[in-house]
């Protein structure tokens, strides 16, 4: 497929992006961000839903990851994630 950098050449090339206008960067800049999310959203959401095939020498579950996060008894696991209060992350942001 196609780059980001061919992308933003072509848009620079054809006049839809212009590097040396504020306003272009500006906006650039805050979709950029949120179209890189949605598609990180969207292969995590496809990463975290397809289950694993089994493997001869592997010790982990062959299941979806998604299901063995949130019920790893079921695979003779333990939930051993640490629940953070909410006010302690937006303190860090």
């Amino acid at each position: 497929g196609r780059n980001i950098k061919e992308i933003i050449l072509q848009g620079n090339a054809n006049g839809l992006f212009a590097p040396g206008n504020p306003n272009h960067v500006n906006l650039f800049q805050w979709l950029w961000s949120r179209i890189v999310q949605l598609h990180f959203d969207e292969f995590q959401d496809h990463w975290n839903t397809t289950p694993r095939h089994a493997q001869k020498f592997k010790l982990l579950p062959t299941a979806v990851p998604e299901m063995i996060f949130f019920y790893p008894e079921r695979y003779d696991m333990l939930h051993c994630g640490t629940t953070v209060p909410a006010q302690l992350v937006e303190e860090l942001r």
